[in-house]
């Protein structure tokens, strides 16, 4: 149908997620250009209702990864929830 994503490139109940991946080496400008693209594309707009930033980090002197999670949410009249894991 030319909208579907190929089944064996996504993870199950990622179907509808798009990701977009921020590299430390991102200038300012790159970064502010890749939210523009979102924005273009249509993949933040005014109808967005959940935006999640999964983010890795790595201590180099623990020698230990760190994951975290947070969710902004829009709810109706514009009020932003937001949790963190």
């Amino acid at each position: 149908d030319g909208e579907s994503k190929p089944a064996d490139q996504v993870l199950p109940g990622a179907e509808k997620d798009f990701k977009l991946y921020f590299d430390e080496r991102l200038t300012a400008k790159q970064a502010l250009n890749m939210i523009q693209y979102c924005r273009d594309g249509g993949f933040i707009n005014g109808s967005t209702s959940l935006i999640t930033f999964d983010m890795l980090t790595f201590n180099a002197a623990l020698n230990i990864f760190c994951l975290g999670s947070v969710s902004f949410t829009w709810e109706k009249g514009g009020k932003i929830k937001w949790n963190y894991i």
